[in-house]
């Protein structure tokens, strides 16, 4: 499916009309910044994809819903976190909910 860099994938959304659409939230490293981090989507099947929505290497989409009347709305969730041995800090300014 590609995206190996994303690292960890908070959800994957398929439309529902033409499954070669594809939507992945990818929340990316844990453990430390990471670019791949953000909202991709894949129009043919995932073959190929394109960042849709990026914050910054700490914040990444760890949700991603469609809008059940009309498919071509998403709403995503980011989240500013890093993993530390004893915990993590989390819940910064790149938080947030997105509407497409």
């Amino acid at each position: 499916m590609g995206l190996r860099e994303t690292r960890h994938i908070g959800r994957i959304v398929l439309h529902p009309e033409s499954t070669d659409i594809v939507y992945v939230a990818a929340m990316g490293h844990l453990f430390g910044d990471n670019e791949e981090r953000g909202l991709y989507k894949s129009s043919d099947g995932g073959a190929t994809w394109q960042k849709t929505l990026y914050i910054d290497a700490m914040t990444g989409v760890v949700d991603v819903a469609m809008d059940p009347s009309d498919p071509n709305i998403l709403y995503a969730a980011t989240y500013q976190r890093q993993r530390k041995s004893f915990g993590f800090h989390g819940g910064g300014p790149g938080s947030g909910l997105y509407k497409s």
